[in-house]
């Protein structure tokens, strides 16, 4: 959807997204005490409020929707398990929990990684199994990609992912057991193309003075987490009156789009695991 797009309307998408956080609430702590329906997260940091999509994706949520989000810095499909995370996240038996593993699975964390196509398929088909077994609606997210460009020709300009080996396991995870997936993993390679190197720089936070390629920072997090909702909204039955779109497009209208002409700033970038602003109501 987003390939192609040029620089100017992907850098609108971002100020609506920026803008976002200072308009919605605190939606961990402003909880419904009577709901209509209860959406969970559960998966690693770029899916947690603070450095991840998560807090984006809550504040798209119509009034009456309780949310939770249950995802843990570092974990993997077997960690979360282990840590006993995952039992916590059944025991809330909420309506719909979007899962989405794949980071910490990869080679180089010790105690926590999965080969693609053995251990993290078997985990992942496990969760689908067992939220189904307490009468919870799975559905299946592929990874965020990394911000990862290519060294070499043709691909200077191109992301080179090596998460593609766990998105090929989800995908067929969907169609083997017919349970709903949103392709983040596609939808964030193509938007970091269309921003390009310095674009992607509004939306990365900074880890030790550097620019960090994995985590996102409040203007990522606004981006992608409606990015997800909006696609829950298209092609989940039952989930669209949970979620609100009206306010998108009244931002659109009122934060015309920066220059992207010059490079970004990265000295005023957010560092990676600063509070997120919070605003005073959820997008209507």
């Amino acid at each position: 959807m987003f390939a192609g797009l040029k620089v100017a309307a992907s850098s609108c998408l971002i100020t609506i997204c920026c803008s976002l956080a200072t308009v919605f609430a605190d939606t961990q702590q402003n909880q419904p005490l009577e709901y209509k329906a209860h959406i969970a997260l559960v998966g690693d940091s770029t899916v947690t409020d603070s450095t991840g999509w998560g807090i984006g994706f809550a504040a798209c949520m119509a009034d009456g929707v309780k949310f939770s989000n249950l995802a843990r810095n570092g974990r993997s499909s077997s960690s979360y398990r282990e840590e006993g995370l995952w039992d916590k996240a059944l025991k809330l038996k909420p309506d719909w929990m979007l899962i989405q593993f794949g980071h910490n699975d990869q080679p180089g964390h010790p105690g926590r990684e999965n080969e693609a196509d053995k251990g993290y398929r078997t985990n992942m088909e496990r969760y689908v199994d067992e939220a189904r077994a307490a009468r919870i609606r799975p559905v299946l997210v592929t990874p965020l990609s990394r911000r990862h460009w290519g060294s070499t020709k043709p691909n200077e300009d191109r992301i080179v992912s090596t998460l593609e080996p766990y998105v090929d396991v989800l995908k067929s995870i969907a169609v083997k057991k017919n349970v709903p997936l949103i392709d983040l993993h596609l939808r964030s390679k193509e938007v970091y193309q269309s921003l390009g190197k310095e674009g992607c720089k509004m939306i990365s936070p900074l880890k030790n003075g550097e620019i960090d390629a994995t985590h996102l920072n409040e203007a990522g997090s606004f981006l992608f987490g409606s990015m997800v909702a909006m696609d829950c909204r298209s092609f989940i039955p039952g989930v669209a009156s949970h979620f609100r779109t009206s306010k998108l497009m009244e931002l659109q209208r009122s934060h015309p789009a920066p220059s992207m002409s010059k490079p970004a700033d990265v000295a005023a970038l957010k560092l990676a695991g600063e509070p997120l602003a919070r605003g005073k109501k959820r997008l209507q």
